[in-house]
Order: structure tokens, then C-alpha cells, then sequence
């Protein structure tokens, strides 16, 4: 598939690009640091984000598989009346088709617990998976379909409405505060998944996913990612002080420094 093939040079050229700002920003969309300024703490391990399925599989001769895979939603609506026990999976189903093919945004954060850290992220970490939803009902939908199967699971306890956002539920946990539910994003609505705090808002962390410039014109990308191990930096000295009676693990440990 040709502009398969090519969507992946286009997915590499922007991780390239994407790594190259890593270096140059202490988090994504965060501005220069002063001159004479300390620079800020670079907190963001992984980030990636996806366009919609609409925006991929665009040159004609994809055609064909493109309908194919924008009926798969409608397959997953059928398949609860093939099986036995479909009724039981209807929620899963439902919310798989509510999140198919749509913008996903992901991100992963780490910073050395100390006094600062919060409750919310008692060991220092924070996750975001977020969606990028076609409208309220929409996102209202995967909500009760999230809501429905759990249910299904022992709680320890009731979720309770978001204080960051109404529109959510929160529910603390010993890993941290998971947070979950539909959230309003400007003109847009995401479903969202968060474990922990993050640095930033949930729309600032991310940086505007715009074309890029190359030698034959402007490239709308489909995938910009970027990775930066440095936060983790701090975790491995202190992993490497424990384990320095260990000449194995102290050397693989150096070498995740160094790289």
C-alpha cells in the first residue's frame, strides 16, 4: 500500500522532529527557559499522539480498505449476539466501538517523590490516555460503558465526581488518583484515563500537531511521539546505590544512565 508506506515515512520523520524539540524544551509546549534562567525539569518520558482513521489511508487506491476498516464499529455491534454470553461483553463491545479509530493521545510523566508531590501521585508518576471524541453523547457513551464494567469488578470503594472536572469520576487508589470520564476540550469532547498529576494542563502537555516542512512541501503528520529518558535519571542513581553490591545490575543500570 503505497500511501500506507508513505504515511510511515511521514510517522518517522515526525518522531525524528519530535525528538529533536525534546532536546530543546524541558516538556512539551513549554517555552525557552531565559537567558541565565535554570533550566526547567524535564518530567515527560513518552508522549504520542494519533489522528483519527480519517485521516489516514487517503490516496484512492486505499479506498477500498479504508470502508473495510471503517466497518469494523458496526461489526462490533453485532458480535454480542454471536456468543452465548454476549450480553455480558455488550459493554466492552461498546466501548471499543466508541474508541475505534478515533485521535488517542497518551502521555507518561515521572518525577522523584519529595514533599511537592501530591497525593495524587504518590510515587511520582502520571498518565494520560485521552480520545478525541466525535461529541458529547459520544463520550458520554464510552463513559457508561466504563462504568457498567466496573460494576462487574469488586471496588473498594464508590468513585466520586471529579473535583478537577465534573464531568468525571475520581477514585483513590494506592498507586494514586485514577480519574476517568468525558471532558470538555475546548470546542472538542475527549474520553480520558489519568492516573496520577501531570505537569501542565491535559491540552497543554501536547504540542499542536501541525504540518511539517519539508523539501516537497508541507506534510500533515498522522503520529508525532517523543521520548526522554532523562526524568528517569534521578530513579536510576537512586537504584544504582541500592544495588551496588551487584556488579550485573549496577552496570545495567549505568548503561540506562548513560543512554
Amino acid at each position: 500500500l503505497r500511501s500506507a508506506m508513505m504515511m510511515a515515512m511521514v510517522a518517522g520523520g515526525a518522531v525524528a522532529l519530535s525528538g529533536g524539540a525534546a532536546m530543546a524544551q524541558g516538556k512539551a509546549g513549554e517555552a525557552p527557559a531565559a537567558k541565565g534562567a535554570a533550566p526547567a525539569a524535564r518530567e515527560t518520558i513518552v508522549s504520542l499522539e494519533l489522528a483519527g482513521m480519517d485521516q489516514i489511508l487517503i490516496d484512492p487506491k486505499d479506498a477500498a480498505l479504508r470502508r473495510a476498516l471503517m466497518m469494523v464499529p458496526s461489526r462490533l455491534a453485532e458480535l454480542p449476539d454471536e456468543f452465548p454470553d454476549g450480553e455480558e461483553a455488550k459493554d466492552l463491545f461498546t466501548l471499543l466501538r466508541e474508541l475505534y479509530a478515533r485521535p488517542a493521545r497518551i502521555i507518561v510523566q515521572y518525577r522523584m517523590p519529595d514533599q511537592k508531590v501530591s497525593a495524587e501521585s504518590p510515587f511520582g508518576v502520571g498518565v494520560l490516555l485521552s480520545f478525541g471524541m466525535a461529541d458529547k453523547p459520544s463520550a458520554d457513551r464510552a463513559q457508561a460503558a466504563v462504568n457498567a464494567l466496573l460494576e462487574q469488578a469488586p471496588m473498594p470503594e464508590d468513585p466520586q465526581p471529579s473535583k478537577a472536572a465534573p464531568s468525571m469520576l475520581e477514585l483513590e487508589t494506592p498507586g494514586g488518583l485514577v480519574r476517568w470520564g468525558p471532558r470538555s476540550s475546548g470546542s472538542q469532547w475527549r474520553y480520558e484515563v489519568q492516573l496520577g498529576s501531570l505537569n501542565g494542563t491535559a491540552d497543554a502537555v501536547f504540542p499542536a500537531m501541525t504540518p511539517v516542512k519539508s523539501s516537497f512541501g508541507e506534510i500533515q503528520p498522522y503520529m508525532v511521539a517523543r521520548g526522554d529518558l532523562a526524568p528517569l535519571t534521578p530513579l536510576i542513581g537512586m537504584l544504582g546505590g541500592i544495588a551496588a553490591g551487584d556488579p550485573t545490575v549496577a552496570n545495567a543500570l549505568r548503561s540506562a544512565q548513560d543512554a
